[in-house]
C-alpha cells in the first residue's frame, strides 16, 4: 500500500515493530528532522562564510576572483576595488544585523 503526501514522497505501511519496546516509533522521523536541520545550518554557515565580508573566507575568495577576472590591472588597483567591495558588503551586513535586532526588539 502506498500513500503520496504533498511532498511527493511515498509512505509505506507495514506490520513491522521494533524489537525493543522502549524505542519510540517516531525516533527515525525525529532523527531525520534533526539531520535536516543540521544540514541546513551547515549550508547556511558555508554560504555566509563565502560572503565578501572582512575577516571571513569571502575576503580571500574575492581577491582570488579579482585576480582571475582582472589580471592586467595593477595590483594596487585590484586591491582598491577589493577594499571598496569589502567595505560595502560589510556595511550592508552590519545594517542587516542592526535592522533585524531592532525588528526583534520592537516585536517583543
Amino acid at each position: 500500500m502506498e500513500l503520496v503526501l504533498h511532498r511527493a514522497r511515498p509512505v509505506f505501511f507495514s506490520d513491522l515493530k521494533p524489537r525493543a519496546s522502549f524505542v519510540p516509533l517516531i525516533l527515525p522521523h525525529l532523527l531525520e528532522r534533526c539531520l535536516e536541520y543540521i544540514m541546513s545550518v551547515s549550508l547556511a554557515l558555508g554560504v555566509l562564510n563565502m560572503a565578501p565580508i572582512f575577516m571571513l573566507d569571502g575576503e580571500h575568495a574575492l581577491g582570488a576572483f579579482l585576480d582571475l577576472l582582472l589580471p592586467r590591472w595593477p595590483l594596487p588597483r585590484r586591491q582598491a576595488v577589493s577594499r571598496v567591495v569589502l567595505i560595502g558588503c560589510s556595511v550592508l551586513f552590519a545594517l542587516n544585523i542592526v535592522v533585524s535586532a531592532i525588528a526583534l526588539i520592537t516585536s517583543l
